[in-house]
């Protein structure tokens, strides 16, 4: 991540408001960070706290802040009659360059506008740490880096929970908290919103927005921009990996899921493969699943769990683990396979043993 350099100079009051922008996202993922793996027992209040001042960001999740036509006529007239923020009361007259920029910015990442003058104000402030950087340069990365860190927070949240296959060892009031909190999030369509922003968020696609905009800097700032969209869509797997080793996805979650599976080229088909005349086999071998759809495929994998079932205790309603969709939802498997049938290729199905035991240790935040 990006580290924080506190305000200095001619704009220091402006941005250390605008620092809001960007820095609450920095902070979330450090008091999870304090709470879930250092265990510390003072932060179970401030996870509450945060929780709550974040919740609408994490039921948004990525969603910007829509353009507006007044805060752009407002940001267009700065330079002469000033401009207030809700995190900068005050009016503050802005140079001419900064606003053309921010106007931009907006455009280039379908961002308000008063969230763009806040994130130049940080970005500025940020450029001691990013010294081969302009300003918007500067900006464009702190964007994604604070869409990565609402992402890392998530993932590490619904790692912790409680569940069949591993255990933080959390005390049970930050565990009820945890878990309450992200089954809300579930509730209110989690599973779905991380499939279409895995369709939504391509590297590829981003780099040639942003190089047609020339907001692409040289080739260190071009490798950041990446890394940081790829941490992104790696975060947003491990999420529904991570959930479905705890806790198996019902139906409702694993239908859209193989769905989405299907819709993908995870081998990223290499032209060489197809002979010409369109017989035989080829001898080049498969490339290797890339790491989000290898998610992704076990997430699938571990919605077919049973746990520590035999066939006697399936046979027995009263032995059956609810906990498990596969073996009490009696409409699972056949939806399941209904899916595979139109049009898909069939998976196979795996089975893990129950027990908890040692989590895998966590990304860093």
């Amino acid at each position: 991540g990006i580290p924080i350099c506190r305000p200095r100079g001619a704009f220091s009051k402006m941005n250390s408001m605008a620092l809001a922008s960007w820095t609450p996202f920095k902070d979330l993922v450090e008091v999870v960070h304090l709470a879930i793996e250092l265990k510390r027992p003072e932060a179970y209040y401030s996870l509450e706290a945060i929780l709550k001042k974040h919740k609408p960001d994490f039921i948004s999740l990525l969603q910007n802040p829509a353009k507006n036509q007044t805060h752009r006529s407002q940001l267009l007239q700065a330079p002469k009659h000033g401009l207030s923020l809700p995190s900068l009361p005050s009016l503050h007259t802005l140079p001419q360059d900064f606003v053309d920029e921010a106007i931009i910015l907006s455009d280039l990442l379908d961002l308000n506008e008063f969230s763009c003058v806040e994130l130049l104000l940080a970005a500025e402030q940020q450029l001691p740490n990013l010294p081969d950087l302009t300003r918007g340069l500067a900006a464009i990365l702190l964007y994604h880096d604070g869409r990565k860190s609402i992402l890392v927070a998530l993932r590490n949240l619904i790692q912790a929970r409680e569940g069949m296959s591993w255990t933080f060892g959390l005390n049970s009031n930050v565990v009820s908290l945890i878990m309450a909190f992200t089954n809300q999030l579930f509730e209110d369509g989690l599973v779905g919103k991380i499939l279409q922003l895995l369709t939504h968020i391509d590297v590829d696609r981003e780099l040639e927005k942003l190089s047609e905009k020339r907001a692409i800097g040289n080739e260190r700032h071009r490798r950041q921009v990446v890394n940081l969209i790829t941490e992104q869509r790696t975060a947003l797997a491990e999420c529904l990996f991570y959930w479905s080793c705890q806790n198996p996805l019902p139906k409702e979650a694993t239908l859209p899921l193989i769905d989405h599976l299907k819709k993908l080229d995870p081998f990223g088909a290499d032209p060489r493969q197809k002979k010409e005349g369109g017989g035989g086999v080829s001898s080049v071998a498969t490339p290797p699943l890339d790491v989000v759809t290898l998610y992704l495929f076990m997430a699938v994998l571990s919605a077919f769990d049973i746990g520590e079932s035999s066939v006697e205790s399936m046979l027995d309603d009263s032995q059956l683990d609810e906990s498990y969709p596969l073996v009490t939802d009696g409409t699972f498997v056949p939806s399941v396979h209904q899916v595979f049938l139109a049009g898909g290729q069939g998976g196979s199905s795996g089975s893990s043993s129950s027990s908890p035991t040692s989590p895998p240790p966590p990304p860093p935040p």
